[in-house]
């Protein structure tokens, strides 16, 4: 079966009930939900373009379910015919035949299993799909950059040609797409064989190439990868900061993206590179800055070692920063974060009053441009705050007090890097990577 014409396999109403009244004489198959399914292997191939081209020449299979596990990742297909309507006509039977790919998490093969169940086809409808004439439009329509539905109905009305089911074209709209761009979900064998194509340092200075790292000796495998360019890199030649943050706005495969980079004295933001890690942890930031430190001295044939390295409270960005630099680095905690967290905090004082007051201190302290001032403003506001407690019923005390603690155990002595003093000449704060991430 030809690729087009298995585009709109996954086109069908939604499941509505008939009354089996009116279909005494139908043999209607149980249902298997809920209970457990056998699947047996059939067949192995050698990697994921094999397995998908022998689905396609098979035909007639459904995507239902894609399971992301410990093992891999497992897509299941049933049979087109194993709808209770079809093409608006009600079955007379229900094909139960299903297969599974399984994408295996630690290398290139792919499994073929089946569940054993026979195609039972007689006196099932035929889905048309989409016409050829609609498909050729569609095509052309969507090549034109044209990618809403309703918007390619109106263009169909305007060419006089019969508009489909809108359900009918979305999902052909969606595997056009995934024939145009690929599945946006990628196993092990896959990502790692894409990084190896792209890893080679190009000669042009915009061309993008990938840093990677895939560790299979646990298992669960850890993989590692930096995007950047060489002019990104050439950056670092002019910097003495370093921001880091990770965002959760770019959900790739679930994982974080790391953005990295420096600020100028204007206070904008050049980013050195992004990076794609399964977690935040010290040895990701370290693969991280030692990339680029690697890179830099690579390229550039310098010995980057910044000095300031701005971020949130998180001790893995500032431990993997010991790692891959040294311990003698200051670090600027952002206010924003710390802003932020106090603000939560308070909410544990009832008394809107009491807690505008104590933020407005807190933002007072912040501005402190030397390192005395900040501990002298900061002992006053314990005193001060120490005072309103005593003043205060029980209740209301005990609040200021678990406030207080907070702000000095966390804030004045463990992270203390947020007030405007800190680093004299850089931003004691992550605004300009963080406005950047909204916009990526």
């Amino acid at each position: 079966m030809s690729d087009s014409s298995n585009l709109e396999d996954t086109l069908y109403e939604d499941d509505i009930p008939y009354d089996t009244e009116d279909h005494a004489e139908a043999t209607v198959q149980p249902l298997l939900r809920g209970k457990n399914r056998t699947y047996k292997t059939v067949q192995k191939f050698s990697n994921a373009k094999e397995a998908n081209d022998f689905m396609k020449s098979e035909g007639g299979w459904t995507l239902k379910s894609r399971n992301e596990t410990s093992e891999g990742r497992k897509d299941f297909y049933s049979c087109k015919f194993n709808r209770r309507q079809l093409n608006g006509e009600r079955p007379t039977a229900r094909c139960t035949a299903s297969v599974c790919l399984h994408y295996e998490d630690d290398s290139l093969n792919v499994t073929l299993l089946r569940n054993g169940a026979l195609h039972v086809h007689d006196g099932l409808p035929t889905d048309q799909g989409l016409s050829d004439e609609q498909k050729e439009s569609v095509g052309d329509i969507f090549a034109s950059g044209i990618q809403r539905p309703k918007l390619v109905l109106n263009k169909l009305r305007r060419r006089g040609i019969p508009e489909p089911r809108l359900t009918r074209l979305k999902a052909y709209f969606t595997a056009l797409r995934q024939k145009k761009y690929g599945s946006s979900r990628a196993t092990f064998g896959e990502l790692y064989q894409w990084c190896i194509e792209r890893s080679e340092i190009p000669k042009d200075m915009d061309t993008p190439f990938v840093q990677q790292i895939f560790d299979e000796s646990e298992d669960t495998p850890k993989i590692r990868i930096l995007f950047t360019t060489k002019r990104l890199i050439s950056l670092t030649s002019l910097a003495s900061n370093v921001h880091a943050d990770a965002t959760y706005k770019l959900n790739w495969i679930g994982y974080p993206v790391i953005v990295t980079g420096c600020t100028d004295k204007s206070g904008r933001f050049h980013p050195f590179c992004l990076a794609i890690t399964m977690a935040e942890t010290e040895v990701d930031f370290a693969f991280i800055f030692s990339t680029i430190k690697s890179l830099a001295a690579q390229l550039l044939n310098i010995q980057f070692n910044p000095s300031i390295l701005v971020a949130d409270c998180a001790d893995a960005i500032a431990d993997g920063f010991s790692s891959a630099f040294s311990n003698d680095f200051v670090r600027v905690n952002c206010w924003a974060h710390v802003h932020r967290n106090m603000q939560k905090q308070l909410l544990t004082i009832k008394s809107e009053k009491l807690r505008s007051q104590f933020i407005l201190d807190i933002d007072a302290r912040q501005l402190a441009h030397m390192v005395d001032s900040f501990n002298k403003a900061v002992a006053l506001f314990a005193e001060n705050w120490d005072a309103i407690g005593e003043d205060s019923n029980e209740t209301v005390k005990r609040q200021i007090e678990q406030c207080l603690q907070h702000f000095v155990e966390e804030y004045c002595d463990r992270y203390l890097g947020w007030f405007e003093g800190h680093a004299p000449g850089h931003p004691s704060h992550n605004y300009a990577l963080e406005s950047t991430n909204n916009v990526i």
